[in-house]
Protein backbone atom coordinates (compact mmCIF):
# COMPACT_ATOMS: atom_id res chain seq x y z
CA UNK A 1 0.00 0.00 0.00
CA UNK A 2 1.73 3.43 -0.97
CA UNK A 3 1.08 6.52 0.82
CA UNK A 4 -1.67 7.83 -0.93
CA UNK A 5 -3.90 4.88 -0.11
CA UNK A 6 -2.91 5.14 3.40
CA UNK A 7 -3.21 8.60 3.82
CA UNK A 8 -7.32 7.61 1.72
CA UNK A 9 -8.05 5.37 4.53
CA UNK A 10 -6.84 7.60 7.27
CA UNK A 11 -8.91 10.52 5.90
CA UNK A 12 -11.93 8.41 5.79
CA UNK A 13 -11.33 7.38 9.39
CA UNK A 14 -10.87 11.18 10.08
CA UNK A 15 -14.09 12.03 8.59
CA UNK A 16 -15.99 9.63 9.91
CA UNK A 17 -15.53 10.76 13.42
CA UNK A 18 -14.93 14.19 12.92
CA UNK A 19 -18.73 16.13 14.11
CA UNK A 20 -19.13 18.88 11.93
CA UNK A 21 -22.01 21.71 12.51
CA UNK A 22 -24.66 23.28 10.80
CA UNK A 23 -24.26 26.32 12.46
CA UNK A 24 -20.73 26.53 11.52
CA UNK A 25 -20.99 25.22 8.05
CA UNK A 26 -23.56 27.75 6.73
CA UNK A 27 -26.32 26.95 4.47
CA UNK A 28 -24.70 27.58 1.04
CA UNK A 29 -23.32 24.59 -1.20
CA UNK A 30 -20.11 26.88 -1.31
CA UNK A 31 -19.48 27.39 2.24
CA UNK A 32 -20.29 23.74 3.38
CA UNK A 33 -17.64 22.89 0.64
CA UNK A 34 -15.24 25.27 2.14
CA UNK A 35 -15.53 24.20 5.46
CA UNK A 36 -14.81 20.63 4.41
CA UNK A 37 -12.22 21.89 2.94
CA UNK A 38 -10.99 24.15 5.64
CA UNK A 39 -11.09 20.92 7.82
CA UNK A 40 -9.07 18.33 5.40
CA UNK A 41 -6.04 21.62 5.39
CA UNK A 42 -5.93 22.03 9.11
CA UNK A 43 -6.04 18.63 10.68
CA UNK A 44 -3.62 17.26 7.67
CA UNK A 45 -0.93 16.45 9.73
CA UNK A 46 -3.19 14.60 12.17
CA UNK A 47 -4.61 12.95 9.58
CA UNK A 48 -1.26 11.86 7.85
CA UNK A 49 0.35 10.56 11.45
CA UNK A 50 -0.94 7.18 11.15
CA UNK A 51 -0.26 6.42 7.52
CA UNK A 52 3.20 7.76 7.97
CA UNK A 53 3.86 5.59 11.16
CA UNK A 54 2.79 2.55 9.25
CA UNK A 55 4.97 3.23 6.11
CA UNK A 56 7.90 3.71 9.05
CA UNK A 57 8.54 6.69 7.06
CA UNK A 58 9.07 10.81 8.28
CA UNK A 59 7.36 13.27 6.65
CA UNK A 60 8.04 17.07 6.90
CA UNK A 61 5.04 19.03 6.52
CA UNK A 62 4.42 22.44 4.83
CA UNK A 63 3.55 24.86 7.54
CA UNK A 64 2.35 27.72 6.08
CA UNK A 65 0.19 27.68 2.60
CA UNK A 66 -0.82 31.33 0.70
CA UNK A 67 -4.05 31.54 -0.64
CA UNK A 68 -2.85 31.50 -4.39
CA UNK A 69 -0.51 28.57 -3.94
CA UNK A 70 -0.27 25.77 -6.22
CA UNK A 71 -1.59 23.52 -3.36
CA UNK A 72 -3.63 23.49 -0.36
CA UNK A 73 -1.56 21.39 1.72
CA UNK A 74 1.83 19.77 1.62
CA UNK A 75 4.72 18.17 2.62
CA UNK A 76 7.96 16.03 2.05
CA UNK A 77 9.76 12.72 2.11
CA UNK A 78 13.17 13.21 1.72
CA UNK A 79 13.80 15.22 -1.41
CA UNK A 80 10.10 14.34 -2.69
CA UNK A 81 7.51 16.95 -2.60
CA UNK A 82 4.07 15.95 -2.27
CA UNK A 83 1.27 18.66 -3.16
CA UNK A 84 -2.48 18.26 -2.17
CA UNK A 85 -5.58 20.04 -3.63
CA UNK A 86 -8.62 19.54 -2.49
CA UNK A 87 -12.05 19.30 -3.90
CA UNK A 88 -15.28 18.55 -2.90
CA UNK A 89 -18.89 18.03 -4.46
CA UNK A 90 -22.43 18.03 -2.96
CA UNK A 91 -23.42 14.92 -5.06
CA UNK A 92 -27.23 16.56 -4.81
CA UNK A 93 -26.32 19.45 -6.50
CA UNK A 94 -26.76 19.34 -10.08
CA UNK A 95 -23.87 20.79 -12.54
CA UNK A 96 -20.34 19.53 -11.79
CA UNK A 97 -17.54 20.73 -13.59
CA UNK A 98 -14.56 21.50 -11.24
CA UNK A 99 -11.43 22.82 -12.03
CA UNK A 100 -8.16 20.48 -10.94
CA UNK A 101 -5.40 22.57 -12.47
CA UNK A 102 -4.36 25.30 -14.74
CA UNK A 103 -2.06 23.29 -17.51
CA UNK A 104 0.84 26.01 -17.24
CA UNK A 105 1.07 25.73 -13.86
CA UNK A 106 0.97 21.91 -13.62
CA UNK A 107 3.39 21.59 -16.49
CA UNK A 108 5.78 23.92 -14.67
CA UNK A 109 5.54 21.73 -11.51
CA UNK A 110 5.86 18.34 -13.50
CA UNK A 111 9.53 19.99 -14.30
CA UNK A 112 10.98 17.89 -11.70
CA UNK A 113 10.40 14.89 -11.04
CA UNK A 114 10.33 15.16 -7.34
CA UNK A 115 6.95 16.79 -7.45
CA UNK A 116 3.91 15.10 -7.22
CA UNK A 117 0.09 16.79 -6.99
CA UNK A 118 -2.22 14.42 -5.41
CA UNK A 119 -5.75 15.12 -5.72
CA UNK A 120 -7.78 15.22 -2.38
CA UNK A 121 -11.58 14.18 -3.84
CA UNK A 122 -14.21 14.29 -1.39
CA UNK A 123 -17.81 13.40 -2.36
CA UNK A 124 -20.63 14.06 0.47
CA UNK A 125 -24.07 14.57 0.56
CA UNK A 126 -26.06 16.97 3.20
CA UNK A 127 -28.47 15.43 5.70
CA UNK A 128 -29.16 19.65 7.16
CA UNK A 129 -31.93 18.00 9.27
CA UNK A 130 -29.17 15.90 11.56
CA UNK A 131 -27.71 18.37 13.04
CA UNK A 132 -25.23 16.15 15.03
CA UNK A 133 -24.60 14.32 11.53
CA UNK A 134 -25.39 16.68 8.89
CA UNK A 135 -22.43 15.60 6.25
CA UNK A 136 -22.43 11.98 4.86
CA UNK A 137 -19.32 11.33 3.15
CA UNK A 138 -19.96 8.78 -0.09
CA UNK A 139 -16.99 8.70 -1.85
CA UNK A 140 -13.29 9.34 -0.69
CA UNK A 141 -10.25 9.69 -2.75
CA UNK A 142 -6.60 10.26 -2.53
CA UNK A 143 -4.54 10.39 -5.86
CA UNK A 144 -1.60 11.72 -7.71
CA UNK A 145 -3.22 13.14 -10.58
CA UNK A 146 -1.26 11.00 -13.50
CA UNK A 147 -2.89 8.34 -12.19
CA UNK A 148 -6.44 9.64 -12.70
CA UNK A 149 -7.50 8.32 -16.24
CA UNK A 150 -7.99 10.69 -19.41
CA UNK A 151 -11.78 9.03 -19.75
CA UNK A 152 -13.12 11.52 -17.66
CA UNK A 153 -11.00 14.48 -17.91
CA UNK A 154 -11.39 17.34 -20.21
CA UNK A 155 -9.96 21.10 -20.92
CA UNK A 156 -11.69 24.75 -20.16
CA UNK A 157 -11.02 28.05 -21.65
CA UNK A 158 -9.83 29.79 -18.74
CA UNK A 159 -6.03 31.13 -19.17
CA UNK A 160 -4.10 28.67 -21.19
CA UNK A 161 -6.32 26.00 -20.27
CA UNK A 162 -7.61 24.56 -17.30
CA UNK A 163 -7.24 20.73 -16.44
CA UNK A 164 -11.15 19.77 -15.34
CA UNK A 165 -13.75 16.38 -14.62
CA UNK A 166 -15.82 16.26 -17.44
CA UNK A 167 -19.25 17.44 -16.32
CA UNK A 168 -21.25 15.48 -13.66
CA UNK A 169 -18.51 12.44 -14.48
CA UNK A 170 -16.97 10.51 -11.51
CA UNK A 171 -13.13 10.64 -11.14
CA UNK A 172 -11.87 7.27 -12.95
CA UNK A 173 -8.97 6.09 -11.22
CA UNK A 174 -6.15 4.25 -12.51
CA UNK A 175 -3.32 3.31 -9.86
CA UNK A 176 -1.24 1.54 -12.89
CA UNK A 177 -0.93 4.00 -14.60
CA UNK A 178 2.75 5.94 -15.22
CA UNK A 179 3.46 9.38 -15.25
CA UNK A 180 5.18 9.34 -18.77
CA UNK A 181 1.97 7.93 -20.21
CA UNK A 182 -0.28 10.09 -18.09
CA UNK A 183 1.91 13.53 -19.62
CA UNK A 184 1.95 12.17 -22.86
CA UNK A 185 -2.00 11.84 -23.22
CA UNK A 186 -1.87 14.96 -21.80
CA UNK A 187 0.05 16.96 -24.41
CA UNK A 188 -1.85 14.62 -27.11
CA UNK A 189 -5.46 15.95 -26.10
CA UNK A 190 -3.75 19.41 -25.05
CA UNK A 191 -3.12 19.96 -28.83
CA UNK A 192 -6.51 18.77 -30.26
CA UNK A 193 -7.76 21.17 -28.05
CA UNK A 194 -5.75 24.11 -28.67
CA UNK A 195 -6.13 23.38 -32.64
CA UNK A 196 -10.22 23.31 -31.63
CA UNK A 197 -9.97 26.51 -30.18
CA UNK A 198 -7.67 28.08 -33.28
CA UNK A 199 -10.28 27.44 -35.35
CA UNK A 200 -12.94 29.04 -33.28
CA UNK A 201 -10.50 32.25 -33.23
CA UNK A 202 -10.56 32.03 -36.99
CA UNK A 203 -13.88 31.92 -37.59
CA UNK A 204 -15.13 34.72 -35.10
CA UNK A 205 -11.97 36.82 -36.47
CA UNK A 206 -14.00 35.64 -40.04
CA UNK A 207 -17.22 36.50 -38.38
CA UNK A 208 -16.15 40.47 -36.82
CA UNK A 209 -14.64 41.30 -40.09
CA UNK A 210 -17.76 40.53 -42.12
CA UNK A 211 -19.64 42.52 -39.36
CA UNK A 212 -17.72 45.52 -39.86
CA UNK A 213 -17.97 45.39 -43.19
CA UNK A 214 -21.97 45.45 -42.68
CA UNK A 215 -22.22 47.73 -39.67
CA UNK A 216 -20.07 50.55 -42.52
CA UNK A 217 -22.50 49.82 -45.04
CA UNK A 218 -25.25 50.42 -42.37
CA UNK A 219 -26.57 47.01 -42.93
CA UNK A 220 -26.87 46.15 -39.25
CA UNK A 221 -30.13 44.45 -40.00
CA UNK A 222 -28.05 41.60 -41.96
CA UNK A 223 -25.81 41.09 -38.83
CA UNK A 224 -24.77 37.22 -38.99
CA UNK A 225 -24.65 34.88 -36.27
CA UNK A 226 -21.49 33.79 -34.96
CA UNK A 227 -22.58 30.09 -34.24
CA UNK A 228 -22.79 30.06 -38.20
CA UNK A 229 -19.46 30.62 -38.61
CA UNK A 230 -18.28 28.65 -35.90
CA UNK A 231 -20.41 25.40 -36.99
CA UNK A 232 -18.79 25.86 -40.81
CA UNK A 233 -14.79 26.18 -39.80
CA UNK A 234 -15.25 22.52 -38.29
Amino acid sequence: MDIYTRIEESLKEFLLQYEFTVDEMGASPRSIGDKVQQVITENFPAICKEAARRLKTQVKYKAEISRRAFEDTAFSIGDKYFAFDVKTRNVEVGFHMPNIKSVERLVHFYTSDTNTLAIISVDYRLALENRTKPINFERIIVVPIEQISWDCLRFGKLGYGQIQVEPNQLIIVDRKQSRERWMKLLFTNLLLFYQDELRKSEAMVRWAEDCEKLCSQGRTQDLPRLGRYIRENK
